[in-house]
């Protein structure tokens, strides 16, 4: 199935960006790229997904609270609430939130992963943990700023 997804996907975007054909390589050679591109985005997709993955079982380790009885089932419940209240957020919010506050990378590292901005990071950054803080606060899992 992965291999048709992105054969599939090296097609479409050979041919977008057929008319930016120049011929100065064999098609072959150019549809070779293209592949190679796609295969790298897909794997840094994947990466990106584990490292957020692994970010977040770290936040919710480190916020359980020592008397809960069952911290393995409260860090899934939190770990869930968290990817959900993520999905909330549309693309562009949720992106900036994940690379600054979760994979903690700089205000230039964020830009360019994200390719905006440093500012622009920082803006988006905040209106994400807004709402996160905001949407927590309503489903109960922190109160007055605080993890609950």
């Amino acid at each position: 199935d992965l291999a048709e997804d992105l054969t599939q996907e090296t097609f479409a975007r050979a041919l977008v960006s057929l008319s930016k054909y120049r011929g100065d390589a064999a098609v072959r050679t150019w549809i070779n790229c293209i592949t190679v591109n796609v295969a790298r985005e897909h794997w840094r997709k994947v990466k990106r997904k584990h490292r957020l993955r692994d970010a977040l079982t770290r936040v919710s380790v480190e916020h359980t609270e020592k008397e809960q009885l069952h911290h393995g089932y409260l860090d899934g419940v939190r770990s869930e609430v968290l990817y959900a209240v993520l999905d909330e957020l549309p693309v562009h919010l949720r992106e900036a939130f994940v690379v600054r506050d979760l994979l903690e990378l700089s205000g230039e590292d964020a830009a360019k992963e994200l390719g905006i901005s440093a500012g622009n990071v920082a803006v988006r950054a905040h209106r994400a943990r807004h709402r996160v803080t905001q949407r927590l606060t309503e489903l109960g899992w922190i109160e007055g700023g605080k993890k609950g």
